[in-house]
């Protein structure tokens, strides 16, 4: 059975979320396309205005006054609703760009209240994992600092499922930032999927 590769990266992250919580999540789901990002109820009063810059080629560079991420092309925004239980709300936003075979994406979260940086990543990671429906061949599950904040690279993937994914997840405070490559027919040279995490960066 094939996946859906943009259901995949969204689905991931929100059963990461629930993992986290420990209890039931409902997601609704807003669709907006080169906006603004919207209020965030759960972490933050609000998010800077994001632009998408044209670079070199089909090349496009998004950018907010927190962080930047250059993508082959022009990416869709998509927004998540997370409904978190006794009332709480949080918004995942997803920068998505479908070309086919493969996927790219930057998704982020701000979770409620101080959560351990450790525990939402393992979590994310668990959510990650469950999204196969074969078991997984874990090629990669590395952690590392990346400027002072916790991180892992994890790449996993299954013929079955002709799913291979690669991901950075990326603790800075209460939000996890998500980098990530898809693709149907096998894993991904690690120089080209590199170049593509290590051109996110954090201004502040």
């Amino acid at each position: 059975m094939k996946h859906n590769l943009r259901a995949t990266l969204i689905m991931s992250l929100f059963l990461g979320t629930c993992l986290w919580l420990t209890e039931g999540c409902q997601s609704s789901k807003e669709k907006k396309e080169n906006d603004s990002d919207s209020t965030v109820v759960a972490a933050l009063d609000s998010l800077p205005a994001v632009t998408l810059t044209p670079a070199e080629g089909d090349a496009y560079t998004i950018e907010t006054d927190v962080f930047s991420l250059p993508f082959p092309a022009q990416p869709h925004h998509q927004i998540d609703t997370l409904q978190l239980g006794d009332g709480i709300q949080a918004q995942s936003h997803a920068y998505l760009l479908d070309l086919g075979s493969q996927v790219f994406a930057l998704i982020y979260i701000d979770y409620p209240g101080k959560p351990h940086p450790q525990q939402i990543i393992k979590e994310a990671k668990t959510g990650i994992l469950s999204s196969f429906y074969d078991e997984p061949l874990i090629r990669k599950d590395s952690a590392f600092e990346w400027q002072g904040y916790p991180a892992v690279d994890l790449t996993a993937g299954s013929p079955k499922d002709g799913l291979f994914l690669h991901y950075r997840l990326l603790a800075v405070g209460p939000r996890l930032y998500q980098i990530a490559i898809s693709n149907t027919d096998d894993f991904l040279d690690e120089e080209y999927v590199q170049d593509f995490f290590n051109g996110f960066q954090l201004k502040k």
